[in-house]
């Protein structure tokens, strides 16, 4: 079964009377494997040519992101694990006095 063609506004560029696609507000790339599959993956709608733009710029932030990524995840990685403990735990450095930033 086929589904019918919607037509109406796109919420990217606000044509009207456009064939519309489901893009998704967090895009499906972005959930972990883990993700429960009754988890409601918010969507609306936009035009094919919006839809495609922000997938490609989706797919190049998420290439951007994946070294980071390996480094929280692969505790083997040569620069993962420099500290035991959470950065938010680590040692403050104090302070510059504005006087110190003229030097």
């Amino acid at each position: 079964m086929t589904r019918k063609k919607q037509v109406g506004r796109c919420v990217h560029c606000l044509k009207d009377r456009v064939e519309l696609t489901s893009d998704h507000m967090f895009p499906k790339a972005w959930y972990p494997d883990a993700t429960p599959e009754n988890l409601e993956k918010w969507q609306f709608p936009a035009c094919v040519e919006c839809n495609n733009r922000y997938s490609k710029i989706e797919r190049d932030l998420l290439n951007r992101f994946q070294p980071l990524k390996d480094l929280a995840t692969n505790p083997n990685h040569p620069g993962s694990g420099s500290t035991s403990l959470p950065l938010r735990h680590r040692r403050r450095q104090p302070a510059m006095a504005p006087s110190q930033y003229l030097r």
